[in-house]
């Protein structure tokens, strides 16, 4: 009885939907070490602000020293608004605070708002860098 047991404790942990064969999704899996942004790339990269009125000016500055990540936002799991998940996978991502799908007074649900809407112009702005 307790072999029964273990095993249908373990199969709740595995998600609807899949099977063995198949691989999580990079932005499911925080183990995924494979993006081809530097760690060097990254860190230069905090110095430079989130400009939220004017996503195209801070995608480019990011993409002039090498910071293709694509920018992502809390819900109720990882959002990337205007971006490819293809190409998250393949340049990672950042996530901008202040985002989520709580929202403790109407302030942050307006600042959350622009937050997405800065997300999807930069993201679109980044896919349009790259591909170029």
């Amino acid at each position: 009885m307790k072999k029964y047991t273990l095993m249908i404790f373990l199969l709740m942990f595995i998600p609807l939907g899949t099977s063995a064969n198949q691989k999580t999704p990079c932005w499911l899996d925080n183990d995924n070490g494979s993006f081809s942004t530097s760690y060097v790339k990254i860190f230069r990269a905090l110095l430079i602000p989130d400009d939220l009125e004017n996503p195209i000016s801070s995608a480019l500055k990011h993409h002039q020293i090498g910071d293709f990540r694509f920018i992502a936002v809390k819900g109720y799991g990882l959002e990337f608004p205007g971006a490819d998940k293809t190409y998250v996978c393949t340049y990672g991502w950042r996530v901008i605070s202040g985002t989520g799908d709580a929202h403790s007074s109407r302030e942050d649900y307006i600042k959350s708002n622009k937050i997405k809407a800065y997300a999807k112009e930069y993201n679109r702005e980044m896919y349009k860098l790259i591909i170029d």
